[in-house]
């Protein structure tokens, strides 16, 4: 059975730390969704702080996204990663966004915690979209194993099923040496 509703407070791997976003997260968010060289890759977003902290309230009390903010282990927050859309046999991944200056390791292990998670409690096929002119994140979907579902003039479509997840994640597995851990969660 496919667990429709994922209430989930913290992901800890070997180098990271994935934690529920809070209003007090809403400038860094906002800083990073409106950088230039970010913001050609993902939807827009408006530059207001106020629409921000909005935006994160209504995730907030929604139990089908989880909105996380992944942060070092030295507690820097580096970037974000959202579960949502969550239903009878998918979810929808994305605003997977991390500042500059990061070891590229690290957005790799975040997408892989995603997918460690989504196989955990049973979410299905990962369903999200990718900008044609992002080509390093087209190039690791792809070799991960992701299947392109379409396109259309800004977007290319993939689908990656629990099976292929857990290929995938046996390929990446040096990313994720230890595996990941669990702070406070519930299925309901």
């Amino acid at each position: 059975m496919i667990n429709q509703y994922l209430e989930l407070s913290q992901v800890f791997s070997l180098n990271l730390e994935l934690k529920l976003i809070s209003e007090q997260d809403a400038k860094f968010v906002l800083d990073m969704r409106r950088d230039p060289k970010k913001s050609i890759y993902i939807s827009e977003t408006s530059p207001k702080l106020k629409d921000q902290i909005d935006f994160i309230k209504n995730i907030s009390t929604n139990p089908s996204e989880k909105y996380f903010i992944v942060s070092d282990k030295a507690g820097n927050k580096i970037g974000t990663i959202r579960i949502y859309n969550l239903g009878q046999d998918c979810f929808t991944w994305g605003s997977w966004v991390f500042r500059d200056g990061i070891p590229i390791m690290y957005a790799i292990e975040a997408a892989l915690i995603i997918y460690k998670v989504s196989l955990k409690y049973e979410l299905g096929r990962a369903l999200f979209d990718v900008r044609k002119e992002n080509i390093s994140v087209l190039n690791f979907h792809t070799n991960f194993g992701a299947k392109k579902l379409g396109e259309d003039n800004l977007n290319v479509f993939f689908e990656v099923t629990p099976d292929l997840i857990k290929q995938g994640l046996n390929k990446y597995s040096r990313f994720l040496p230890k595996g990941i851990s669990y702070g406070h969660f519930k299925m309901s």
